[in-house]
């Protein structure tokens, strides 16, 4: 009877202890290995005995080191539903630009996401267009932005009255010149506002410079003397803005654009040879490049 009952005991706890000690091993195994790992390895460790277990386990180094790894990939971009594309008709090329005929609803949504010049001018052609719903939409996107950016200016203006902290006077003036040059850069102004835009934007980046000098915003007033064809003072801005730090990359094209208008081609050349290393991607400065060097 005392070995029945130990026979029977034995079993039960062999078979216990066989699923625990494959369930701690299911535990560690990859998950990419699929099926049923957990009875695979209670049978072997029931079946085996005592040596079960190291079995098991060399089992598990084994498929661990010679299955074939399939890496996974997760998406960084969310797929594209083709329906989502807006449609865009074209002309044929003009001048070296694709010149857009036809803006649907979907493109002029498309564009009100991008606050950038070539948007700006999308959009202010769309308002030309013979789809009431898309020159609404059009007029009140651009309508919107100036109303923004006269906003802020206002603000700006206020917070300039109310402070005598050179540090905040320079930020809140900086910020101005900024403001009033986006109007020309964005392309929102009309023609006939340009030169007085930049002439204020200009203003204030005088007055910032009286407090401090900064590099970024001689290259601002370097951008500006350019816009206003006062191309001597725009080199020497532009100049200026290299000597203090800022990026030539950023700065050669537009200082090319001046020594060309100022007939100084050696200065072209020059310029070129001092920063050779860098890659320039502008393409009126690249034109310039292979016309003269």
């Amino acid at each position: 009877m005392f070995d029945e009952n130990f026979v029977f005991l034995y079993f039960i706890f062999h078979i216990l202890s066989s699923f625990i000690l494959a369930l701690i091993l299911k535990f560690f195994f990859p998950k990419k290995i699929k099926g049923n790992i957990l009875g695979f390895f209670t049978l072997i460790i029931f079946f085996s005995g005592p040596a079960g277990f190291i079995l098991a386990s060399i089992l598990y180094i084994t498929f661990l080191f010679t299955k074939e790894k399939k890496e996974e990939y997760s998406l960084i971009y969310e797929p594209i539903n083709l329906k989502d594309i807006p449609q865009v008709t074209f002309q044929g090329r003009k001048l070296g630009e694709s010149s857009v005929l036809n803006l649907n609803l979907k493109t002029v949504f498309y564009l009100r996401q991008f606050l950038h010049p070539a948007s700006i001018n999308l959009l202010k052609r769309a308002i030309s267009a013979n789809n009431d719903e898309i020159r609404l939409l059009s007029f009140s996107t651009i309508n919107a932005i100036e109303k923004r950016l006269f906003e802020n200016i206002s603000m700006l203006k206020q917070s300039l009255k109310l402070t005598n902290n050179n540090a905040q006077r320079f930020n809140l003036l900086s910020s101005l010149a900024e403001m009033y040059w986006e109007f020309v850069y964005l392309g929102i102004a009309d023609k006939e506002l340009e030169e007085f835009y930049l002439k204020e934007s200009l203003n204030y980046v005088k007055r910032s410079l009286e407090i401090k000098e900064e590099s970024k915003l001689f290259f601002l007033m370097g951008r500006i003397y350019i816009k206003l064809g006062e191309y001597e003072k725009a080199k020497e801005a532009l100049l200026k803005a290299i000597n203090l730090g800022f990026p030539p990359e950023r700065v050669i094209p537009y200082l090319l654009e001046a020594f060309y208008n100022l007939k100084d081609f050696s200065s072209i050349i020059k310029i070129m040879g001092k920063f050779k290393d860098i890659i320039i991607t502008n393409p009126r400065t690249v034109s310039i490049l292979k016309t003269w060097i």
